[in-house]
Formats: C-alpha cells, sequence, structure tokens
C-alpha cells in the first residue's frame, strides 16, 4: 500500500511539511453473516518532509481495523482506521502520530 498522508495537524511552527508512506501488513478478516471485519498488522516506510528540516525515511509500526458490509456476495465496501507514526529530521527531531480514515472496496474472486 502507498499513502500521501498530508501535513500534520501538529506541524512544526512556520513549516510546510508533508508525509509519505509505502507500508505491507498482515490483514485478517472475520466474517460476520454480510459484515467483514478486519485487522491489518505491518510496518510502514515513512517519509517526513518539512521545508526547514531534512527530510528523514523511517520504519514504524501500523495497526488498522476495519469494518465492511457484502453489498453483494463477492464485493465488501467498508472504512478502515489506522495509525503509525513519522519523524522529522535536523534540526526538528520531533515525531508525530500518523491516523487516517480510509474508504475500502474489496472484491473477491
Amino acid at each position: 500500500m502507498t499513502f500521501d498522508l498530508g501535513s500534520p495537524g501538529d506541524k512544526p511552527a512556520g513549516s510546510k511539511s508533508t508525509i509519505g508512506a509505502f507500508g505491507v501488513a498482515a490483514v485478517g478478516t472475520l466474517p460476520v453473516e454480510r459484515w467483514r471485519f478486519t485487522g491489518r498488522l505491518g510496518v510502514m516506510f515513512m517519509e517526513g518532509r518539512a521545508d526547514i528540516a531534512e527530510t528523514r525515511k523511517t520504519t514504524q509500526p501500523m495497526l488498522a481495523l476495519g469494518a465492511g458490509y457484502d453489498v453483494i456476495p463477492k464485493l465488501t465496501i467498508g472504512l478502515e482506521i489506522g495509525v503509525s507514526r513519522v519523524e522529522f529530521g535536523s534540526p526538528l527531531n520531533e515525531k508525530a502520530s500518523v491516523s487516517w480514515v480510509g474508504l475500502a472496496a474489496t472484491y473477491r474472486f
């Protein structure tokens, strides 16, 4: 999965910053009638960019939980909420938590 997570809400004062990421995760699914509950556990390769600091690339843990509804037997539409964190380089040397909400459509062959 790849992410462009935008600018952090608690970004360093006086700077423009963005967060990008690439991740891999194991996904587990629990079907309950027409509902599907999912959990995702993995790592994100986070890149914290700020105009007043050097870009820092780090590997961070990530966790996501989701719920979806089977619109038809093989198509699920749902929401997923995830969390991770990012680090910004020198001279900031700060960490920020990252959270996201995503709309997901899954088709099972």
